[in-house]
């Protein structure tokens, strides 16, 4: 949402569309991307973000194959501006190669960019010698500090083959007294390393408390002192999942419930875990939904238990460590996220958007 509740920014397929909140009116810019997802470094977010004025959006543009979607060129940043104008930044190209994937840091210019890392998804292929993680400012076309992935020990501790882009199985950054503050997790066969990467300062590895657990989202506090964290807790068991008309789906036992930690909040100094919610899974789900909001007093996190077939998002009370609301969503999820001020939480499910007040 941008950061005075004015309008909403999505993927649509190969466009962005922006809905104007007060018009309910909808403009959509062509940015054709690839479907694969690879142009956010976490993989699961679109590479879009508002600007902190309100008046455009930062968003990514790709020369794709069809039908294959394959990508054709590296990314290409880009500014949207609300009067219909579309402005590539000035941003120069990197000699690690093409810019491969971006996360921006919300509500503003500023960007974690994945550099020489996805040659293997291109066509033609083409080979990565130096991949690298950077900070961008795109609204002034600086690269405001570089990461050579050569540089972590975590990252040269692969194994033979293992493809770059997925050594980046995670990113979060805020932006802080003038500097970016970051923790990317890079995967590992032995085990993921958190790698604390602070604007202008060596980058800092710690192993990661998750071990070799995967499917884990974390995000910074505005503070850049403490990191929120889900794990993605799941039943046991088989889970199918075919279309409703289909008359050979194979059938499997249901899953047997599984209690454990749902969220945690560490602290990133010392990665002791300052409280944690714990509840019982009884059936598949998906946890996409993790945001602090502006003031760092709450978050809204995906929850695993839905309400009248009706998924939902909570509202968790970062002082107390404890679930303070909840928001419907939809049958098969939706998004949620806090307006600018934080006060307010707004879901999206398809094309309906509601905003609510916290009680």
């Amino acid at each position: 949402m941008a950061p005075d509740g004015s309008g909403f920014a999505w993927l649509n397929r190969d466009e962005v569309a922006v809905a104007d909140v007060k018009s309910g009116q909808t403009r959509t810019f062509a940015t054709p991307l690839s479907n694969s997802g690879f142009q956010s470094l976490t993989g699961g977010e679109p590479p879009i973000g508002w600007s902190g004025d309100s008046k455009s959006v930062w968003a990514a543009k790709q020369e794709v194959a069809y039908p294959s979607h394959f990508p054709l060129s590296g990314l290409t940043l880009m500014r949207l501006a609300m009067d219909g104008s579309t402005v590539p930044t000035s941003l120069k190209p990197s000699p690690a190669g093409p810019l491969d994937a971006v996360q921006w840091i919300r509500n503003s210019a500023m960007a974690l960019v994945q550099v020489g890392t996805n040659g293997s998804f291109y066509r033609p292929p083409h080979a990565d010698p130096a991949p690298e993680l950077a900070m961008i400012d795109a609204a002034h076309g600086q690269v405001l500090d570089r990461l050579p992935l050569s540089s972590l020990r975590s990252f040269n501790q692969r194994k033979a083959g293992f493809d770059a882009r997925f050594s980046i199985a995670a990113a979060t950054a805020v932006v802080k007294a003038g500097r970016i503050r970051s923790v990317v997790t890079i995967r590992n066969q032995d085990g993921d390393t958190w790698v604390r990467w602070i604007q202008g300062s060596p980058p800092i590895e710690v192993a990661s408390p998750f071990g070799k657990e995967r499917r884990n989202r974390l995000v910074l506090v505005p503070s850049g002192k403490q990191v929120l964290n889900t794990r993605e807790l799941q039943p046991d068991g088989v889970q199918i999942i075919c279309e409703a008309w289909s008359r050979n789906c194979p059938k499997v036992p249901p899953p047997k419930p599984r209690t454990g930690p749902l969220l945690e909040f560490r602290d990133l100094d010392t990665g002791k875990v300052l409280w944690s919610i714990s509840t019982t899974v009884k059936d598949f789900w998906n946890g996409g939904i993790l945001e602090v909001n502006p003031d760092g007093h709450f978050a809204l996190m995906s929850w695993p238990e839905k309400k009248g077939g009706v998924v939902q998002a909570a509202l968790v009370d970062l002082n107390k460590g404890a679930v303070a609301q909840f928001f419907p969503l939809g049958v098969s999820g939706g998004e949620a996220g806090f307006t600018a001020k934080g006060n307010e939480v707004w879901t999206q499910v398809t094309n309906v958007i509601s905003i609510y007040r916290r009680s």
